[in-house]
């Protein structure tokens, strides 16, 4: 008589992981990377640490989806955009609304990218980070020369410094925008920081 077949491993819902990835990103964010255990992780998403490893092996497993995620794919955005042509100006608007719409929209995981540079520098398996970052600021200083040589800019700018202060510019909104909280919404954030830049660097 054979024995009877074990009955095959039931793959647990994708949602459970979905609540994981949202629980580390958020205890990412705040307390940072290190600080953050596992243990806690899985405590925070009402699991128990034997299942939590069943979706991820490790803590840097996490990180690398939830910053992947994020990351795949903007640089093809980003590109799209540039192909359009047409005005530089009209161009630039884009790009800044595109970027930092993702960011106040997913304030933790660029919260995560900004205070984890050294973690994703160090670590060969995070190189693509740094990797996709160059290239959006390089459409982005793409935008901005093309800007200044056909007269929508003025000219005698650092334009890699003008970038690295719009970059900064999102970054800082994210460290106190909390989505559906407080006393502007992700537009009016995003219209005030365009504003502010163009003001800045419109020629005439």
């Amino acid at each position: 008589m054979k024995a009877a077949r074990a009955p095959a491993p039931v793959a647990p819902p994708a949602g459970r992981r979905e609540e994981i990835l949202a629980v580390a990103a958020r205890l990412f964010a705040d307390d940072g990377f290190d600080k953050a255990t596992m243990r806690r992780i899985g405590k925070e998403a009402g699991i128990q640490p034997a299942s939590l490893y069943y979706h991820f092996e490790t803590k840097e497993d996490l990180l690398d989806e939830i910053v992947r995620r994020f990351l795949s794919g903007l640089p093809a955005r980003y590109a799209a955009l540039a192909a359009r042509g047409g005005d530089p100006a009209k161009l630039l608007h884009d790009l800044v609304a595109f970027g930092f719409r993702a960011s106040l929209e997913n304030p933790a995981v660029m919260a995560i990218i900004i205070h984890e540079r050294k973690l994703f520098a160090a670590e060969p398996r995070f190189a693509y980070v740094g990797k996709t970052l160059r290239e959006v600021e390089r459409i982005w200083l793409s935008a901005l020369e093309r800007g200044v040589a056909e007269g929508a800019f003025r000219r005698g700018l650092s334009l890699p410094l003008v970038l690295r202060m719009i970059l900064d510019l999102a970054g800082s909104a994210v460290e106190w925008h909390r989505p559906g909280k407080g006393r502007y919404t992700v537009d009016e954030i995003v219209d005030a920081q365009i504003d502010f830049i163009f003001a800045g660097i419109r020629a005439g």
